[in-house]
């Protein structure tokens, strides 16, 4: 790897057929947004999260479309699998993206992933993908593969997949849930307009929702179908998720619930006698209730609502949340917020928990 222009980190591409220079003198004209180095006839040097256009470098195959010019299917699963060092992912017909695999956004990731795995085990559903996998969306203006950080959709549709597809290819289906996490580059394809315009794709291409957790801007976004969506009472620009509303009803119970069961158990200490081990059960207890009224009461809970469409891609909505209000000092960046995210759909009742998303 090496540090394209003292910004962005670069990295060796592979290419499993020779280039000539003057190929490559091309396809340096066609990408000048930034400056490739040719490192011999089979391998070049290259920005991650930057799009990159490998037509000119791509070779022409005897498969031809319906307007009868030359295509590229075949070349860039080839071109894959041989930098399988690389998160790469593709749109259309020869662009290419490196994502970043730095040590904080691969540990971020870790987190993320690991919340929504836990989540699916404890409810005895099938686990999660994460960044390895890739999945084939078609939408407007979008053919390619992506790797989400975090993505998740239901046993039904994974059965629908035929059993070598699933241990060999690329998903041919949008998952139900994505969740991306924007890393720390500079690189162009992780400007936050870039990664906001992604989420909208997922959504258009078939996702139901989506996380875009932004640790660079210290916002989280959330994304929905339109059509999952109802006006909210009185903000008719407004729209809300009929789950959301059922989730705060639960939110307020729970609340209720638990300072109830304190008070319930504070009355059996008074008749206890101290230094018994039924005494200590009690105490504990207690203080397990008043953790998790602690996080309810005190933690900022977020929910599919308040939602507006995006510009421009009418079946989108979207919110965006700060991770702490503008006034508040953070002393020592560690850690994430105390916000809990409540998720919909086929993903409802997972709370993602940012207050563990590593920020060091």
């Amino acid at each position: 790897m090496g540090d394209l222009g003292g910004l962005i980190e670069t990295h060796k591409l592979k290419l499993p057929w020779r280039i000539s220079e003057k190929e490559f003198q091309k396809f340096k004209e066609l990408n000048s947004s930034f400056n490739p180095k040719y490192i011999n006839h089979h391998c070049i040097e290259v920005p991650e999260e930057t799009s990159i256009d490998l037509s000119p470098l791509l070779p022409l195959l005897p498969i031809h479309i319906s307007n009868n010019s030359p295509t590229f299917a075949k070349s860039k699963p080839e071109l894959i699998k041989f930098n399988d060092n690389l998160n790469i992912e593709t749109l259309n017909s020869s662009l290419i993206n490196i994502k970043t695999t730095s040590d904080l956004s691969t540990r971020q990731n870790g987190e993320l992933c690991s919340q929504l795995r836990n989540w699916t085990f404890e409810n005895g559903l099938i686990g999660p993908n994460d960044s390895s996998s890739k999945f084939h969306l078609v939408g407007p203006n979008t053919d390619g593969k992506f790797g989400p950080d975090a993505a998740y959709f239901p046993l039904q549709q994974h059965m629908n997949i035929d059993i070598e597809t699933r241990k060999n290819n690329t998903i041919p289906i949008a998952p139900s849930f994505v969740i991306e996490n924007r890393s720390y580059s500079p690189g162009p394809n992780n400007e936050r307009q870039y990664q906001m315009d992604k989420m909208c794709m997922w959504i258009e291409c078939g996702s139901e929702s989506g996380l875009l957790i932004d640790g660079k801007s210290r916002m989280v976004d959330l994304y929905c179908r339109t059509n999952l969506l109802h006006p909210q009472v009185g903000q008719p620009n407004l729209y809300v998720h009929p789950q959301a509303q059922l989730q705060i009803q639960q939110t307020q119970q729970q609340i209720a619930q638990l300072q109830n069961r304190i008070l319930g158990s504070q009355q059996s200490l008074l008749i206890t006698p101290v230094g018994t081990e039924g005494h200590q059960d009690i105490l504990n207890s207690i203080q397990t209730k008043q953790d998790q009224l602690n996080i309810l009461i005190n933690f900022n809970h977020i929910y599919f609502d308040s939602m507006r469409v995006v510009p421009n891609h009418p079946g989108v909505c979207h919110v965006s949340v700060p991770f702490w209000p503008p006034n508040q000092i953070i002393a020592l960046l560690q850690h994430g917020p105390n916000l809990i995210i409540h998720c919909i759909g086929d993903v409802h009742g997972f709370k993602l928990d940012l207050s563990s998303y590593p920020m060091d």
